[in-house]
């Protein structure tokens, strides 16, 4: 048998031992945060991975204990924390807005790839807060049109003038508003 069997008997063990304990230094999910106004950040698990040397917290703002009108649905912002890269990272953290309408920010498993290496280049001594607006990405309820979709199947490898375009695209946006305003929304 091998001579240094038990070196590599006893390494393997401390690494199953050192990877056993990054998965427990996760740190505790705080507990919620009401305002007078009944505004609410409710903290969750992280639907990513996170690396349990960095400060991480995802959770949904809910304003105001705001439901969508016509379905009850509670409206939740989908939000994460990251915290800052230095020990120094008490100022006011840094509130990340995307464009839109609609388009999310990417708190998604990949959005959230692109978010870390993004935070990881870059020495702020801020916290930085990323959230998905109203209807976008991870946010509830979602207003999605798959309208949209269809339209652009039905475009593509097309010739199309921009007329014949421009109806498929306000066909879809006709039939999504219709279903929207159906559901209440």
């Amino acid at each position: 048998m091998y001579p240094h069997w038990r070196v590599v008997v006893i390494g393997s063990l401390l690494l199953a031992a050192l990877v056993a304990a990054a998965g427990l230094m996760r740190p505790a999910i705080p507990p919620p945060v009401s305002l007078a106004s009944g505004a609410r950040v409710e903290w969750t698990p992280c639907w990513f991975w996170v690396s349990p040397f960095k400060t991480v917290q995802c959770g949904y703002f809910s304003p105001s204990r705001a439901r969508q009108p016509g379905t009850g649905e509670p409206i939740r912002l989908a939000l994460v924390r990251i915290g800052s890269n230095n020990d120094a990272g008490h100022a006011s953290p840094v509130l990340m807005l995307h464009g839109g309408p609609g388009y999310p920010l990417g708190l998604d498993r990949d959005g959230m790839r692109y978010w870390r290496r993004w935070f990881a280049h870059h020495d702020w001594n801020r916290d930085l807060i990323l959230f998905d607006q109203r209807g976008a990405g991870l946010s509830r309820p979602k207003i999605d049109c798959p309208e949209y979709h269809a339209a652009a199947r039905e475009i593509i490898g097309r010739p199309l003038s921009i007329a014949e375009e421009y109806a498929y695209w306000a066909r879809a946006t006709r039939e999504c508003h219709a279903r929207l305003t159906a559901r209440g929304i």
